[in-house]
């Protein structure tokens, strides 16, 4: 009974979001239909090649690490209205494969601003964290939030459709997707998460969810957003966990204005994830059987200053940043790395111009040894 009354909850929450983004797109085509231009050339040609890089190390009291470094390449193609993407990536994480394939998707961008999309996807945007913030030459700290790898941090593969319009002096973005979805965890050590689906789905089930965001003022810096993405059955056809039904949830702000009297610009982040998956029954690494609902949260508050218009070029290109974060799991959940806590990180970066860094970031961690971390990170 109690399951299924939390099915209704969910489905009722994700429904009247899936209605939200449908007004919004709605009103969003409208609106940049009035903009449309007709000087689209559908023979014009284009590529380029985009690429970044990370490398660093990870100091505690115990050891001193050299990580491994993190290369992307990502080849664009545009032909007229068209645009293809494919991605590629080395690393030595994960040594049985250090060659990664990944995003691939074809675009077509219609003449009022719509955009569709096709293929696989790097992340769903589960609020700005991680589609927007991950790359290593923009996020302003050397690591992630606490909990959020939990999160929609997985590729994936559909079709999404994005938007942006004005209604009034208000920016509205949206951005609608159907994906194969995410898979159900039964491993020991992991069970009870969400991973990436593999090339052939799991099951017949589809996520389906998306983002809205607004911008209340039209010359200002501030948006906050909404998202919301639901699958009906996460686990494996056939198997124990058939029907175990999953939803994510997310709410974020950003704002970063120019304040004179500190000669720079101060930037401002926040968000709140949620996450509910079904009760279900897994074995731990000696096949005792448990239970629990994953019913988790994560969040962070981010504060970054970089006094960009201080007479010193040395302090121009420093950026001093804060970041507070919090996780809260299930109890009766046996995850290795992933534990209710806080983590405080304390960063200082220098900026040698727009696209490359050098970061400083002192992790404070509950339940777990503090890190100094040294990242570089590069746009190629």
């Amino acid at each position: 009974m109690n399951k299924t009354m939390n099915r209704i909850k969910y489905k009722t929450t994700f429904l009247a979001f899936f209605s939200l983004i449908f007004w919004v797109n709605a009103n969003v085509l409208a609106q940049s239909s009035q903009n449309s231009t007709d000087n689209y050339k559908f023979g014009n040609t284009h590529f380029a090649l985009l690429g970044e890089f990370a490398y660093g190390a990870n100091i505690t009291n115990n050891s001193t690490t050299l990580i491994s470094p993190d290369l992307g390449l990502m080849p664009l193609y545009q032909q007229g209205n068209f645009f293809f993407e494919s991605g590629f990536s080395a690393s030595f994480e994960d040594p049985n494969h250090p060659i990664g394939i990944g995003p691939i998707n074809v675009s077509y961008k219609l003449p009022n601003g719509i955009l569709i999309r096709a293929g696989h996807f790097d992340a769903l945007p589960l609020g700005r964290m991680p589609r927007d913030y991950d790359p290593p030459w923009i996020n302003p700290m050397a690591a992630g939030p606490k909990g959020f790898d939990n999160f929609g941090d997985f590729a994936d593969f559909g079709v999404e459709v994005q938007g942006a319009g004005y209604i009034n002096n208000m920016q509205l973005r949206t951005y609608f997707s159907i994906t194969n979805g995410a898979a159900l965890s039964t491993s020991p050590g992991s069970a009870g998460l969400l991973k990436e689906s593999s090339v052939v789905d799991n099951n017949k089930s589809k996520m389906i969810g998306g983002r809205v965001s607004l911008s209340p003022f039209f010359s200002s810096n501030f948006e906050i957003g909404i998202s919301d993405y639901y699958s009906s059955n996460v686990g494996d056809s056939g198997s124990n966990y058939d029907g175990i039904s999953a939803n994510l949830m997310a709410i974020d702000a950003n704002i970063a204005p120019t304040i004179q009297s500190l000669n720079g610009f101060v930037r401002v982040r926040g968000q709140i994830n949620f996450a509910h998956v079904d009760k279900a029954t897994y074995m731990d690494s000696n096949g005792n059987p448990y239970s629990f609902t994953n019913n988790s949260t994560a969040w962070y508050g981010l504060i970054a200053y970089q006094p960009n218009m201080a007479s010193s070029k040395l302090f121009q290109n420093l950026m001093y940043s804060f970041m507070i974060s919090h996780a809260t799991t299930p109890k009766s959940a046996q995850w290795d790395e992933i534990g209710t806590g806080t983590q405080y990180d304390l960063g200082l970066i220098y900026w040698f111009n727009w696209r490359t860094n050098l970061k400083f970031n002192y992790d404070i961690r509950e339940n777990a040894e503090n890190a100094l971390m040294l990242r570089i990170g590069l746009q190629l």
